[in-house]
């Protein structure tokens, strides 16, 4: 036998475009193929994280797990790419703007190549954002605005079940003009976030509370300039 890949994966069922009769999503664990390949993923699927389960494992340990999935935005948004690799395995098309995590350049495809289309803006740096009673903050939440663009990334851990639900609050001068909410990883699944225009960044009103699971904290949005 062999290490074997397997996936947890996000999957949508929509009746009006699948037939299937239902409309949900789910996140699912598959298993992978015998010779040890990641199994095809099924129709209106996404990947979250591989985990690699060595030969003989009668148990999965999830903290080898490797995230694989990608970045969305909005129709014509910037789309977060974690580096040039990332970038340059996105289908190519000219206009294509992305934001690159590692670097913070907004990067658009143009004529084969790729050219950064927001270059001497003013940048504040990273900007540490103060913990909160009742979260620990295994990442430190932390903000950037180079002109227009704001990135958030960190992480949280709910320490009790009577704590608030704002995980972290972004200052003035990054705030979004609208609210914003994004799924957001916790462990081996996945929760809901908002960021209100006060600058707080709660859990959904309709996510759980899971205590002592690290939940990523990782959104970009435009502000006025």
């Amino acid at each position: 036998s062999v290490d074997r890949v397997d996936q947890v994966i996000v999957r949508v069922r929509d009746g009006v475009y699948d037939g299937s009769g239902v409309q949900e999503g789910s996140v699912e664990y598959l298993k992978g193929q015998p010779s040890g390949a990641a199994s095809p993923l099924p129709p209106s699927s996404m990947a979250l994280w591989n985990v690699r389960v060595p030969a003989g494992a009668t148990t999965v340990d999830f903290a080898t797990a490797v995230r694989a999935f990608p970045y969305t935005t909005g129709l014509g948004g910037y789309l977060p790419v974690r580096n040039a690799a990332e970038r340059d395995a996105l289908p190519a098309h000219d206009t294509l703007t992305v934001l690159r995590m590692d670097t913070g350049a907004i990067q658009q495809r143009w004529q084969g190549g790729w050219r950064e289309v927001v270059v001497g803006a003013a940048d504040t740096g990273w900007v540490n954002l103060p913990p909160v009673t009742g979260w620990s903050h295994p990442v430190t939440p932390r903000v950037r605005r180079k002109g227009s663009i704001v990135q958030l990334r960190g992480t949280a851990r709910l320490l009790a079940s009577d704590a608030d639900t704002i995980i972290c609050t972004v200052p003035t001068g990054f705030r979004p003009v609208d609210e914003i909410g994004w799924v957001a990883p916790i462990g081996s699944t996945v929760t809901h976030l908002v960021l209100y225009t006060s600058g707080n960044v709660r859990l959904a009103p309709s996510a759980p509370k899971t205590l002592s699971v690290d939940i990523g904290i990782e959104a970009t949005w435009l502000v006025g300039s």
